[in-house]
């Protein structure tokens, strides 16, 4: 028997698209873990306005298996509107009007320390703790650029890959920063399918060590540095940074894999990159755009006149006890405690024509199992 991948990271894209398969007879996504026999013909979406920890007892009952973060920043009281509307990501245009610091409340950043202690984010899966912080330098003063988007490509030296270009970019995507690097180590190879480098242009670089003080001119306490798998550009950089926008980890796969670049590109914003090779400034460019289209979903999201989600179910909100009566074709929803959930589900056996799918909290983390 297949062993049942575990899910790690969900969406509310990736919700209502369970939504829809259950209801709209759309595809089964690939992430879920139930077969196209098991499609419900009910659901129950039930929002928990406490979690003890005790709640595995609760799963157990209602053999639910799967208790991904949803992998968004969402107001827990208003995450059940964020469900039934339409957040359209197929007709947004990526726009870097919005980048800018006051949608970034929207938009969860990633820790330094998160970054190097899941193999989630980091290519080498080097953890923080064979990361020397004391090596690392960090901006010691406010700058005029609150968000920039920064990218390197590298070379291989005998000692490993080392940056070959970095590029900065301003939330308006022009280029602030652009700079070829030459490693002190000796070249063994350009990398240039994946780089754009060869080695006439490398000779004529400038040493990293000035890379590194540079960089603290545009760099600032209050920057939000956006970038794809930015841990190893900061690794490289040797830079410690509090205020990190990954969109690897935006858009991270439901089994909490990143997803690359270039298909990111392609999916929303409907353009190939690295076809022949990289480019530090289309990628760092690439990595706003992208932002800007998670910042227009979410905004879309948070809208309280905003498109509602089309699914072919009768959507009703209940009290508890109603959602034991199994009626085809419909969307319950209910908030209640975890007692008096427990209680009412003491004669409840579990029918596979009803999912049930429970959202609570835990340390200010969103869950929705089910």
């Amino acid at each position: 028997m297949a062993k049942i991948r575990e899910l790690k990271r969900l969406t509310v894209y990736d919700i209502q698209r369970i939504l829809c398969w259950a209801f709209n007879m759309s595809k089964r996504p690939s992430f879920l873990p139930l077969r196209a026999s098991d499609r419900p013909d009910t659901i129950n979406i039930v929002k928990l306005e406490e979690t003890p920890e005790n709640i595995s007892k609760l799963l157990s009952k209602l053999k639910i298996d799967h208790k991904p973060l949803i992998n968004e920043k969402l107001p827990f009281d208003d995450i059940i509107e964020c469900i039934l509307r339409d957040g359209g990501y197929e007709d947004i245009t990526p726009s870097l009007d919005c980048v800018r610091t006051e949608n970034l409340d929207l938009i969860p950043f990633v820790e330094f320390e998160d970054i190097h202690s899941s193999g989630v984010f980091v290519d080498d899966e080097k953890s923080l703790s064979k990361v020397d912080i004391s090596e690392y330098r960090r901006a010691l003063a406010p700058r005029s650029y609150d968000i920039i988007a920064l990218d390197i490509e590298k070379v291989r030296t005998k000692t490993g890959k080392m940056p070959g270009r970095i590029t900065m970019v301003d939330c308006n995507g022009k280029t602030i920063y652009d700079k070829i690097i030459k490693p002190r180590e000796p070249v063994v190879d350009y990398l240039t399918k994946y780089s754009g480098l060869i080695k006439e242009v490398v000779d004529k670089g400038v040493d990293i060590e000035l890379v590194k003080d540079e960089i603290f001119n545009f760099i600032g306490t209050n920057t939000v540095i956006v970038g794809h798998g930015v841990e190893n550009d900061l690794d490289s950089l040797k830079l410690y940074h509090e205020r990190i926008i990954d969109t690897a980890h935006l858009f991270l796969s439901p089994l909490g894999r990143k997803i690359s670049l270039a298909q990111l590109s392609r999916t929303y914003l409907s353009k190939d990159i690295h076809v022949e090779t990289h480019d530090s400034r289309i990628d760092a460019v690439t990595c706003l755009e992208l932002l800007s289209v998670k910042i227009q979903y979410m905004l879309r999201m948070m809208d309280p006149q905003g498109t509602e989600l089309k699914i072919q179910a009768t959507v009703e909100r209940k009290c508890i006890s109603d959602l034991l009566k199994h009626e085809k074709g419909h969307l319950n929803i209910a908030a209640c405690s975890y007692k008096d959930l427990l209680k009412c589900l003491r004669s409840y056996k579990k029918v596979k024509e009803c999912l049930w799918i429970l959202i609570y909290r835990i340390d200010g983390s969103i869950y929705f199992s089910f």
